[in-house]
């Protein structure tokens, strides 16, 4: 998975939920450590790391410290659809596509589960709402499952859809 998504060159927030995800707290720790991992990888690229970093800031729950993202994963926490709708807010107005991929997405069960998925639901949802003048931006919600893999053994992509939103990026 990252190796395709290196190769395509695209700005891409991983998070990897093979690591014990069996609560909230669990999951917002995975998810600042995977956006804190986005923001040193792409601090070469100024506007795209000030644009990142002005529009999560603004989001209730979240604390930018230098690279290092802190979520609050207690009761003033970001919701998932929040931040999903930030970050293709920020991935239109700088006019590029973002992709923001869960790994291993089926260990996450339960009401963690439920709140995800609900989350990248709407997120599917609402991403084509407002169009995007240049036809470029927007974010995409990737999510790589081991018994529905998304990825063949030769890195193409094996559902239709997900094959032509990587197209689109």
């Amino acid at each position: 998975m990252l190796t395709t998504l290196n190769e395509l060159g695209v700005p891409y927030v991983f998070v990897d939920v093979r690591e014990v995800v069996r609560s909230r707290r669990g999951l917002y720790e995975v998810l600042s450590r995977a956006l804190s991992d986005f923001l040193r990888r792409y601090s070469p690229y100024k506007a795209l790391l000030s644009s990142f970093i002005g529009v999560l800031s603004g989001v209730r729950g979240v604390r930018v410290h230098g690279f290092e993202v802190l979520l609050n994963w207690g009761r003033d926490r970001p919701l998932l659809t929040e931040l999903f709708r930030e970050f293709d807010r920020v991935s239109g107005s700088v006019g590029s596509r973002f992709v923001f991929v869960i790994d291993e997405a089926q260990r996450l069960v339960g009401s963690l589960g439920v709140e995800v998925w609900g989350a990248v639901a709407h997120a599917y949802d609402k991403k084509n709402d407002k169009p995007r003048p240049s036809g470029r931006g927007g974010g995409q919600v990737l999510t790589t499952l081991k018994k529905y893999s998304i990825i063949d053994e030769n890195l193409e992509f094996t559902d239709p859809i997900v094959r032509e939103a990587a197209r689109e990026l």
